[in-house]
Formats: structure tokens, C-alpha cells, sequence
């Protein structure tokens, strides 16, 4: 064979591969073969559920949704390799994640790998019908309540106060019985309210006894209340309450401008500590009096003047206009309570009550006992100014303060608001701030910069909150932006050394008393399908670094879990700029 014959028959040969290769290149790629199905039962009966809505979230071309079959079952086909979550819905019945240790609660479920081609088609998912509580409400002789409302509560950590957060409520039967069904497995706690109309039906106020609000098992304060621990799927019908009858007090009061003089057209709002629904309203007459009669004995917030909460609001033709959600009890118009968001409301009479009327709030406590006067005086307190400056510190090219905001937050349960814009020279003034204790918030686009510190008074708003006094404005107040960001990273790994999944990451701080920061300092998220969790823009100083199978959302931030992670946390220290990497082994 000749050399020009050899290199032609490489040639082809060549050619040849090459076209096989295109070829080869050319055909579509292999689908996906693997497979997640399985059952869906009652976790009360062991029956299988028809019907029930199976959601597949895994990666953006292996999610889906399924309706189980009469038999229950459920099967996604086609599934690339990688991890996958499920979830099952369907009306009555608690919403439950695979592998959910409290299902219908916020807490995560379990991943599920797939593997290339692998079929797993034996999954079991139990869900519940939910626990219930039920029982009676009787009055003091025994008889039935009939209307009483019911509320069946669970206490939660709402921007940094403990409270109790209504989870369901219902009426009362003639029979003086009630049901309330559907609860995930928690502590709760109930409280009973009886009708209004129960004893002296719309003349209230001329009342001298009444039944009294209370809680399970009798205490009149949240605080005493008894917890009813519910297991998943239990059923709790021993939860009577007795509402026991009480002689009523009156609280009177006059409210007091900055002059001493009394303020005559103010509305005053007397509420109830433990049950927000109870609220009664007045108006002080010519001489700045107001009298609230046929009032429960316990603890009231009085409060005069109007509570806007930063609210912006004008009158157009008649109307008024309201931004947020919030109520408006404001004494500059008649006797109205505005709750909204972007609304707008008709008003029949907007005009001022009394002109002139002083700017501002008056907020008072009274305790009222069994037919008693409970007296107390209200002096209204100017709303105050805010005043402040943004400094930088770091190499970097200084943020833009182009459309930045300085918001502030009430730590109340009200959570209001007040905001300014930052001028081009980094100073700003909020106004019309009521007195109290704020969150402070920087809001702008300035990566890398962040906000380290917020300092006023010699104490760090960020850790202590802003304390805005009644008898002076703020006007001190430094916000520290750095281009350094603290990370904290890592991977946590089981006995054998592989990836720790479906467990939940937290890190606060070893100091007890920097809880109180919540967000600011506390932050958790879920370890990923590799074990890792990064922590982003943490504050410097000393942590613990703890992990743990079921939380609910924001439910880290409650001391009471803390306390219980204490043992096995990790210490951490953190300095500013430092990316720090902590490994975790856990058994």
C-alpha cells in the first residue's frame, strides 16, 4: 500500500469517527428515570386517603404535583437524580411535609435523595386530622354560657415581646359547649370571654356585676394560665372553664395639656392588658373628664390623643386616606377607629372635634378592683424628633445615600413605624416620634456596607434598642457603616462522617442579655443536602452555635429554647471582617 493510499484510508477513517461523534453528539440526551411514589394514609385510622394534593419540590425540572388515587397512592416519573421534598394537602387535615415531626406547624420535613435511575415507590406519608380541644363553659351557678367566645392560643415571641397569638376561636352552644379542632400538636393556652350582652345586655354601663374574662383553669392572668399540651392527632374534651361573677369598678380620669390646662373633645381608649378584644372608648368633656363605667376588675392601658402610628393620612373630599395597617384613634376627628391597609374611608363628619387640639399621646395604667373608682390623670406629651447622621469607616468607595430611609419600629405589639429620608450629607430627622423604645433600621442599597453600630446616649441602639425619652428629642443618634461583614460557616456531619441534613442551625449570642436584639443577633437557618450553613453579616462577638431537629419559624428567637440548647451549644467568637469556618460532629 502506498503512503498516499495509507494517508487516505486515515483520512476516512478519521472522518469516519468524526461523524459518529457528531452523530453521537447529535442524539438527545437520555430522560431522566427515576421515580418517587408512595401512600398516603390517615395517621389516625391507618386508612389510605383519596384524594389528597402531593407536591414534589426538588430540582427546577424534577418538581410537580400528583392526586393520590382511591388507594392513596401517588407516583412522579422521569425525576432527574438529586434531593427532593414533599408535601400533602387536602382540606381537613393538617398540611404535612415527609418526615415532619409536627406536622402543620412551620418546622421542616425530610429530604429525600434520588439517586441516577433509582426508584423508590414504597414512601408512607401519615397526615393528620389534627388534635382537638373541646369542653364546657358554665357560669358560676353551673348554667351554660351560651355565646361565649372561645380562643384557643399559643404564646410566640412577636418583634421581642412574648405574647399570645390566637390560633382559633369559636362560639359557645346553648349548651355551653364548644369544639375547636384542626390543632398541630403544641401548647396552648384558652381563654374565655362571655357575651357582652350576657347579664345587662346593651346597658352596660349602668352594670354594677358582670362575668369575668378568664383563663383555663381559672387564672386572670395569661401568665397563670395552665398550658394544654395537645399530642398530634389527641382530643382534649375535658377543657371546661367557669366564668365567675364579679362586681364591676369604674375608672375616671382627666386628661392635662402640656399647660396644665384640661383638654376638652380628646378621645380616650381604656384596653385590656390580657384580652385585646375588651377595649372600651369616651370622649373628655368641657372640663378634660371621661368616665368609663361597668369595667372588669384587672389591668387597663388608658390611652388618650391620637395613636397614628406614623401613618400618613389627609383629608380629600371627604375622605380620608390611610398607608399602612394600622388603627387610627385620633382625637382630631369624631369618634372614629380607622384598621386599613391602602384603603380609603368615607367620612360623614371629618371636622376637628376641638380646634387646636395639642399634638401628641397620653398613655396610663390603672388597675381596677371590685366596685372601686380607679382615678387617674393623663398629661399629654409631645411627639419628639429624632435627629441623626450616617458616618463611614473602610476603604471603600462611600455608599450612596440616594433614596436611603432610617426607619424606626416600636418595640410594642403595635409595631409602629416612623421613617426619614437621609440627605446627601448623611443627616437626617424624623419627627414626630411618640416616646418609647425603637428598633433602628437602616434601609438603602449600600453593598459592601453595612450597618455595625447605631450608637446614641452611649448605648448601642442595635443591642439595647433607641430609647426615645418623653422630656427631650433624640438628637445624638450615629450610624455606623462598615465595608467589613462577619461570616460564620461550616459543615456538620453525623457518627460516620457523612452530610447532617434535615436539622436546623442557630447562633445567639453566649450573653443572655443580647437576646433581646432578637434578629439582630439570634439567626438560624436549615443545614443544606451537604451539611453546610452559612451565617452572613453577624454582629462580633461571643456565640453559641447549637443545632436542632424541630423549629418552628422565629421560634429561636424565644428564650425559653435558648435555655434548652445551652448544653449543647458551641461556643463561637466572632471578630468584625472575619469569615470563620466551625465544623460541627454531631452523634
Amino acid at each position: 500500500m502506498t503512503r498516499r493510499l495509507a494517508a487516505l484510508m486515515l483520512g476516512l477513517v478519521a472522518l469516519s469517527a468524526s461523524l459518529a461523534a457528531q452523530q453521537r453528539d447529535a442524539r438527545p440526551p437520555i430522560p431522566a428515570s427515576g421515580r418517587i411514589g408512595g401512600t398516603v394514609v390517615n395517621a389516625e385510622s391507618g386508612r389510605p386517603v383519596r384524594f389528597a394534593r402531593v407536591i414534589l419540590e426538588g430540582p427546577s425540572d424534577g418538581a410537580g404535583e400528583a392526586l393520590t388515587g382511591d388507594d392513596g397512592t401517588f407516583i412522579f416519573e422521569r425525576l432527574p437524580p438529586g434531593a427532593y421534598q414533599l408535601v400533602v394537602m387536602k382540606t381537613g387535615y393538617l398540611d404535612t411535609a415527609y418526615g415532619q415531626t409536627r406536622p402543620g406547624t412551620a418546622t421542616p420535613g425530610k429530604r429525600i435523595p434520588l439517586a441516577d435511575r433509582e426508584q423508590i415507590e414504597r414512601l408512607s406519608i401519615p397526615i393528620s386530622q389534627g388534635g382537638s380541644i373541646s369542653g364546657v363553659v358554665r357560669d358560676d351557678r353551673g348554667d351554660p354560657a351560651y355565646r361565649a367566645n372561645v380562643r384557643v392560643s399559643r404564646w410566640v415571641m412577636r418583634n421581642g415581646i412574648r405574647t399570645l397569638e390566637t390560633v382559633q376561636a369559636a362560639a359557645t352552644d346553648e349548651r355551653g359547649r364548644y369544639r375547636v379542632a384542626l390543632l398541630p400538636p403544641r401548647d396552648y393556652v384558652v381563654s374565655v370571654t362571655p357575651d357582652e350582652e350576657a347579664v345587662f345586655g346593651p346597658n352596660r354601663r349602668a352594670a354594677t356585676q358582670d362575668f369575668a374574662p378568664v383563663f383555663y383553669s381559672g387564672a386572670f392572668s395569661s401568665r397563670s394560665a395552665s398550658l394544654v399540651p395537645l399530642g398530634l392527632g389527641e382530643e382534649r374534651a375535658d377543657v371546661d372553664v367557669v366564668l365567675p361573677l364579679v362586681a364591676l369598678g369604674r375608672v375616671t380620669g382627666t386628661v392635662l395639656g402640656l399647660d396644665g390646662r384640661p383638654v376638652p373633645g380628646m378621645m380616650v381608649a381604656l384596653k385590656d392588658r390580657e384580652h385585646e378584644d375588651i377595649e372600651q372608648r369616651a370622649e373628655t368633656d368641657p372640663l378634660g373628664r371621661f368616665e368609663f363605667g361597668g369595667v372588669v376588675p384587672g389591668t387597663y392601658a388608658v390611652v388618650a390623643g391620637a395613636q397614628h402610628g406614623g401613618v400618613s393620612f389627609r383629608r380629600l373630599a371627604g375622605k380620608i386616606e390611610l398607608d399602612g395597617a394600622y388603627s387610627l384613634l385620633a382625637s382630631a376627628f369624631n369618634r372614629y377607629e380607622l384598621k386599613a391597609k391602602n384603603l380609603t374611608f368615607e367620612i360623614a363628619d371629618a371636622e376637628p372635634a376641638v380646634k387646636g387640639a395639642p399634638a401628641g399621646t397620653a398613655t396610663g395604667e390603672v388597675t381596677v378592683a371590685s366596685s372601686n373608682t380607679s382615678d387617674v390623670v393623663l398629661t399629654i406629651e409631645p411627639p419628639r424628633a429624632v435627629t441623626g447622621r450616617i458616618v463611614t469607616e473602610g476603604s471603600s468607595k462611600p455608599p450612596s445615600l440616594r433614596g436611603a430611609v432610617v426607619e424606626l419600629t416600636a418595640r410594642s405589639l403595635s409595631a409602629e413605624q416612623f421613617e426619614a429620608k437621609v440627605a446627601e450629607d448623611g443627616t437626617f430627622v424624623i419627627p414626630n416620634v411618640a416616646p418609647g423604645k425603637y428598633i433602628v433600621t437602616f434601609a438603602g442599597e449600600a453593598p459592601p456596607w453595612n450597618l455595625a453600630s447605631a450608637m446614641s446616649n452611649g448605648a448601642d441602639a442595635l443591642d439595647v434598642l433607641l430609647e426615645v425619652p418623653r422630656d427631650r428629642d433624640v438628637r445624638d443618634l450615629v450610624l455606623t457603616m462598615r465595608d467589613k461583614s462577619s461570616e460564620l460557616s461550616g459543615t456538620v456531619t453525623d457518627a460516620a462522617g457523612k452530610p447532617a441534613v434535615d436539622r436546623t442551625a442557630i447562633v445567639f449570642p453566649s450573653d443572655e442579655r443580647l437576646w433581646m436584639a432578637g434578629e439582630r443577633r439570634i439567626k438560624a437557618m436549615p443545614l443544606g443536602a451537604d451539611g453546610k450553613f452559612v451565617f452572613e453579616e453577624l454582629r462580633p462577638g461571643s456565640y453559641l452555635l447549637a443545632m436542632t431537629e424541630s423549629v418552628e419559624q422565629d421560634e429561636w428567637l424565644n428564650p425559653d429554647l435558648l435555655k434548652k440548647l445551652l448544653a449543647a451549644a458551641v461556643p463561637v467568637t466572632i471578630v468584625e471582617g472575619e469569615k470563620r469556618v466551625q465544623d460541627l460532629r454531631i452523634r
